[in-house]
């Protein structure tokens, strides 16, 4: 057969180099849609708990501002929570407003030098994994919201436990946002919000978390919502129960002591149903228990109960 001359091995070669570049050119920038990892995690990879959270910055007390209806004011809080984002298919909305509808809200928080999160989902509109089924365009939804607000860190207020698939979205997005902001020196905290009962956690919920945790997320906190009957002598006693209930919960699940990853937040009717001394054996509750977060939601206390509620703990 001869050997090919040195002029025809040089042609050849530039020709494959040429060819080679206007492949790489021809690719997309980022993966599509359809091109993206997996949205969940290989089979074999999944013990039942892969990812044992660490435990997260204890908040003393959390103020909760509903951005949508303008309630909670800046005052004296440690710290601050703002919900809720909603979606409209992978677009981050706060309930049809535009994602960056509450930036000066939030600015305005982050003068006070105290941390700021900011709460995905809640009761007035859809979570963005519940209505984006594309994960690479969840995730860039999340990001456009972490770039253009600077939580502190971030919380899921999560009505869709049943839906499997939302679940996984959620989880493997979490997962890829926290080993992006570890690149980047920093570390995400993520917390779930999420109702609890006298029993504690409904069957959901507690599924939904361990597949999460599975998917090697890292939910650092859970903060139970428990509603109080207005007039009702046993709404302490219905929050105790629920808070020891959800503590027994999560530590089978976490195979480790759970309170330091557990919120705990009653739910007003009134301003009425929160006494200054109701405030202060919640105080002392926390403090005992080591209770990673306190927080109230629904009507806003009176103003000697958010002194108790905010005063430095001992």
């Amino acid at each position: 057969m001869g050997t090919p001359s040195r002029a025809l091995v040089t042609a050849a070669a530039t020709a494959l180099a040429a060819a080679t570049g206007a492949a790489l050119w021809l690719l997309p920038a980022e993966p599509l849609p359809e091109w993206a990892a997996p949205i969940a995690p290989p089979v074999a990879a999944a013990p039942a708990v892969a990812v044992v959270p660490k435990a997260e910055r204890t908040v003393p007390y959390v103020t909760f501002i509903d951005a949508i209806r303008a309630e909670g004011g800046v005052s004296r809080a440690p710290s601050y929570l703002v919900g809720h984002v909603n979606a409209t298919g992978c677009l981050p909305t706060w309930s049809g407003l535009p994602a960056s509808a509450k930036k000066p809200l939030v600015s305005t928080l982050h003068k006070t030098g105290r941390p700021v999160a900011l709460s995905f989902g809640g009761p007035q509109g859809a979570e963005l994994a519940s209505t984006c089924a594309w994960p690479a365009r969840l995730l860039r939804a999340y990001r456009s919201v972490l770039k253009a607000y600077r939580p502190e860190s971030i919380d899921f207020e999560v009505t869709d436990s049943a839906d499997a698939a939302a679940t996984t979205r959620r989880a493997v997005a979490i997962q890829r946002l926290q080993e992006e902001a570890r690149r980047a020196g920093d570390e995400l905290l993520v917390t779930m919000t999420l109702p609890a009962t006298p029993t504690g956690l409904s069957t959901a919920d507690r599924a939904m978390l361990k597949a999460t945790w599975a998917a090697g997320a890292e939910i650092g906190r859970v903060n139970v919502l428990v509603p109080f009957t207005p007039g009702a002598s046993n709404n302490l006693r219905a929050l105790a129960d629920a808070a020891h209930a959800t503590n027994r919960q999560l530590t089978r699940l976490l195979n480790r002591p759970a309170w330091p990853h557990l919120g705990l937040t009653p739910v007003l009717a009134s301003a009425d149903d929160l006494t200054v001394a109701d405030a202060k054996t919640l105080v002392a509750f926390q403090t005992k228990n080591s209770l990673g977060e306190l927080s109230i939601r629904g009507a806003m206390p009176g103003e000697e109960v958010s002194q108790v509620l905010t005063a430095p703990r001992q």
